[in-house]
């Protein structure tokens, strides 16, 4: 296959789903003519991993088309009793800095999560990808935003959860 039809198909396969390529996406079409064998074929070690990404990227794509995104933090600690007292100690903190701070502050010292160190921070995640627990209340239309919610007991322990934004 030359590398010019190769990177043809590969660009058109999103566009044909209705999706955009990603930038990694697009990195990569625009290395594999530079890749291409002297015959003008694409060499497997170049073609094989650029379909298969393409076919992870096509597939996730599809799959996660339509599902909700949030943004939130959280603290994880492994019993409900610490976890009620740092959210009573969140509700004192608030007003003398805002929550998103304080919230942040007492990740970092008391989170047993890698996120901790980013003050809580999970980043944007779409629904699903958490475990269920905490899912049915980042997703929660009646979970308020920016306010402390928990504790929820998941499997790795008891979260306070601070759903940033939902979208």
């Amino acid at each position: 296959m030359c590398a010019r039809n190769a990177s043809a198909l590969l660009a058109l396969a999103p566009a044909a789903l209705g999706l955009a390529p990603a930038a990694a996406w697009a990195e990569d079409l625009a290395a594999a003519p530079a890749a291409a064998a002297a015959d003008g074929g694409l060499s497997p070690v170049v073609l094989v991993p650029l379909l298969a990404y393409g076919v992870f990227y096509v597939t996730r794509e599809v799959l996660d088309k339509g599902k909700k995104s949030a943004e939130a933090l959280h603290i994880l600690v492994p019993d409900e009793a610490l976890a009620s007292d740092l959210k009573r100690q969140l509700a004192g903190d608030a007003g003398s800095e805002g929550l998103d701070i304080a919230f942040g502050k007492v990740a970092a010292k008391h989170s047993t999560c890698p996120s901790g160190k980013r003050q809580g921070s999970l980043g944007t995640f779409k629904q699903g990808m958490m475990v269920k627990e905490f899912d049915d209340v980042v997703f929660n239309e009646a979970t308020p935003l920016r306010t402390v919610m928990g504790p929820v007991k998941t499997q790795f322990g008891y979260h306070l959860i601070y759903v940033q934004d939902r979208f």
